[in-house]
């Protein structure tokens, strides 16, 4: 089960918890199990991807297209 491991942990611990994470608990099945037992999560979301790629011939300052190939 998701979130299991996560639980186990904060069994002992009183009412509900503010939970700080990592990307890998800002998952919607972590998420879904620690609200559910009533904690408050805070979590570090995945990183964006960019835009255009790196390999991309455009650039985000680019006004123009790039001359042809």
């Amino acid at each position: 089960m998701y979130g299991a491991v996560a639980l186990d942990l904060l069994a002992d611990e009183e009412g509900p918890l503010q939970v700080f994470g990592d990307t890998v608990y800002s998952g919607h099945r972590y998420r879904a199990v620690l609200t559910a037992a009533g904690h408050q999560m805070f979590c570090k979301p995945a990183p964006l991807k960019p835009a255009v790629p790196a390999d991309s011939p455009w650039t985000t300052s680019a006004s123009t297209p790039p001359p042809p190939r």
